[in-house]
């Protein structure tokens, strides 16, 4: 068991009334082997993990073999894949960050997209990654990227000195999400630009799995997931203006979903191994499910990009 501390809605008061949605395990690397509950904020729908792991047990839940500290070792015809759409990503950020932006990457992982940015994009961008402490820090500093190791808070960064935050496949991580919203946007220049992709709770694989297994959980590194809806109040709550939101495909959360709901069928375990990341048949496969529905509806991964208002007037 871990220690644990209450979930709160990042976007409404804390006495918001609040649903039970789904309850799981760790059905990826076994961390820990507590049942978390999800819970659904009834006001504006964002969910959270409550009670959640107390933040002295968050890096616990991390381990060396944690996948986005490896998308490098990915099988070729994966991470080709994978590559293809970050390089996506990449034409988005050039988009939002002029030549000479400073741009952060909060929450870099194992660094994959600030590669990406260095290989694809701008060539006098400054790059800066950011995470907490550890080996992918080290491999990092070690290519030459600058580096800041620690939690988000202010001082960590000089105020107004940051063109582009990014937060990619981060912010669901975050207990307080709003507290580190308030962080960028002290750090970002004035109107300068946040660029956030995070799991989305109205896609379709989302309503198939909602009950326990959907990949998006992540149990219980996924603390609090949104919709556009409670995404866009959040950063109008933390000083931004929302300016595009789009769906994007995330095969990952449908290959997840089916492998943790074998995991729990005795006739269907011996299918585990071919729900895999590392399976390139099973990734395809949920790509194209995910590149025709999102013609139709939300898929499970939504990009929101946000302006930085101006301060209100002392």
């Amino acid at each position: 068991m871990i220690p644990l501390a209450p979930g709160r809605c990042p976007v409404c008061p804390p006495d918001a009334p609040r649903t039970p949605v789904a309850a799981g395990r760790d059905f990826e690397y076994g961390t820990c082997p507590d049942e978390f509950s999800v819970v659904r904020c009834e006001p504006c729908g964002t969910l959270f993990l409550d009670p959640r792991p107390a933040d002295e047990a968050i890096a616990s839940l991390y381990p060396p073999e944690y996948e986005p500290y490896h998308f490098d070792t990915l099988p070729a015809p994966v991470r080709w894949g994978r590559d293809l759409v970050q390089r996506g990503k990449v034409k988005v950020v050039e988009r939002c960050a002029a030549p000479g932006a400073r741009i952060v990457d909060l929450g870099c992982g194992g660094g994959a997209l600030l590669r990406l940015l260095r290989r694809h994009g701008r060539p006098d961008w400054s790059l800066v990654g950011w995470d907490f402490p550890g080996p992918h820090l080290d491999r990092l500093a070690a290519e030459g990227f600058t580096v800041l190791q620690g939690p988000v808070e202010p001082g960590r960064l000089e105020d107004a000195s940051v063109d582009l935050v990014i937060l990619n496949q981060v912010i669901e991580h975050f207990a307080r999400p709003d507290e580190v919203l308030r962080v960028v946007a002290r750090v970002l220049k004035p109107g300068g630009t946040v660029l956030i992709e995070t799991p989305d709770v109205e896609g379709l694989d989302a309503r198939l799995f909602r009950g326990r297994y959907w990949g998006g959980y992540h149990f219980p590194r996924h603390l609090v997931l949104f919709h556009r809806h409670s995404l866009a109040k959040l950063l109008e709550r933390t000083g931004f203006e929302p300016v595009a939101t789009e769906s994007l495909p995330s095969p990952a959360f449908w290959v997840q979903s089916f492998h943790h709901a074998a995991s729990e069928r005795a006739g269907l375990r011996h299918l585990t191994p071919l729900f895999r990341l590392r399976n390139p048949l099973a990734v395809a496969a949920a790509t194209a499910i995910d590149l025709l529905w999102m013609h139709v509806a939300p898929t499970s991964n939504l990009r929101m990009i946000g302006r930085k208002l101006p301060a209100p007037p002392p």
